[in-house]
């Protein structure tokens, strides 16, 4: 039980490493492809991404969407690590 609480919680440790670079990526494109209009956004995106969604079109809502996928992985690997670190170092 051990050794798979470790191997799980290793596993988790990588995802939230993809997850983030993943979400670091995504935001960068978002705010490569906003269209001239919406440059506005700029801040509000760096301030309060989360909540800019519905404002965005085209590819900008594409990647954004895919910024809330990642960190939604991110924050569930997150989760899933801290319990397995738990169930492997949890004295038998």
């Amino acid at each position: 039980m051990r050794t798979t609480g470790f191997l799980v919680a290793y596993a988790a440790l990588i995802g939230i490493g993809l997850s983030w670079l993943a979400a670091v990526f995504f935001y960068v494109r978002t705010h490569a492809v906003l269209a001239p209009e919406q440059q506005h956004l700029r801040g509000q995106l760096f301030f309060n991404w989360l909540f800019v969604n519905g404002k965005l079109t085209g590819e900008a809502r594409e990647n954004a969407r895919k910024v809330h996928i990642a960190m939604a992985v991110f924050f569930v690997c997150l989760i899933l690590a801290g319990g397995a670190f738990i169930v492997a170092v949890a004295p038998r």
